[in-house]
């Protein structure tokens, strides 16, 4: 009889310490992680994606990052250098470094991510045999790193021309990154479009891209528009790359754009991005990865 009230008292004991523990929200067991929610698991994955692709696009090379920003550096002067021996499109009162910072590095963000997205769409990466990770996970993250790069050595530019060649700071730094930020948004979901539909008809990014070369001569990065005669602008409006760029500049130097509409880009972006979304659902759903 003893030994049974004495079970009895250390049963209660224990259950008075377990009542206690409750009271107090804390855990007497081991602990258990919480479940991720959907928004905190995609961030896991985008961001073991991009880093993942960040040391497998510099694990080759110690190089890698400087000649990132040298490459850019070199283009940059042999347009200045083109320019200077043909620069008849462009005002003498507008300053030379300027007008290339505002035209080749926009376009070449539009073009880098359009490239980008469509590799990323192309490439038989392993990790997509995870149900987790989709090619639309992969597509994101190559955006984020892409897009963090690009602005990385065009600040960069920028500053070196506002150094080296006494140019005047922008008027508005936040809007010149914003038009810059704009053409990476475009080419995003242009690709994304494109990488899409490529599902359906394989050759559809081949048939493209020489198209895609044409486009930068009519994005304003060797000319001004007010130095065009006024019956082309009807023809060359539709081409947001060519808005940004004059918005650009006019941000930049306070010079009046005729045709500057950031309506036009914000809407137009807008469009292409859900277009994008909902024709990657759709060919993933029925057509496959």
């Amino acid at each position: 009889m003893a030994d049974i009230e004495l079970v009895r008292d250390d049963s209660a004991r224990s259950l008075a310490d377990n009542s206690t523990v409750a009271r107090l929200g804390v855990s007497s067991g081991p602990a258990v992680p919480a479940k991720a929610g959907p928004f905190q698991f995609q961030y896991r994955v985008l961001k073991a994606l991009i880093l993942r692709d960040l040391a497998s696009r510099y694990a080759h090379s110690r190089m890698g990052p400087l000649l990132g920003i040298l490459l850019p550096v070199l283009t940059f002067a042999v347009l200045i250098f083109a320019f200077k021996l043909r620069g008849k499109t462009v005002p003498s009162e507008f300053p030379l470094g300027v007008f290339i910072m505002t035209g080749y590095p926009l376009w070449q963000a539009f073009q880098s991510t359009y490239s980008k997205v469509i590799g990323a769409a192309n490439r038989s990466d392993p990790l997509l045999m995870f149900p987790q990770i989709t090619q639309l996970d992969i597509i994101i993250s190559t955006i984020i790193l892409d897009a963090a790069i690009n602005t990385v050595v065009y600040l960069a530019l920028v500053l070196g021309v506002v150094i080296l060649l006494s140019t005047p700071l922008p008027r508005d730094p936040v809007g010149v990154l914003l038009a810059y930020w704009s053409c990476a948004w475009i080419g995003a979901a242009f690709g994304l479009i494109l990488a899409s539909a490529a599902r359906l008809f394989p050759l559809l990014p081949n048939l493209v891209n020489p198209f895609m070369r044409f486009g930068m001569w009519v994005s304003g990065v060797v000319f001004m528009i007010d130095r065009l005669p006024t019956w082309t602008w009807p023809y060359l409006k539709w081409n947001p790359i060519l808005h940004a760029v004059e918005g650009s500049r006019e941000l930049w130097t306070g010079y009046e754009s005729p045709i500057f509409d950031p309506g036009y880009i914000i809407s137009l972006g807008f469009v292409l991005t859900t277009t994008g979304f909902v024709l990657e659902r759709l060919t993933r759903r029925y057509v496959g990865p």
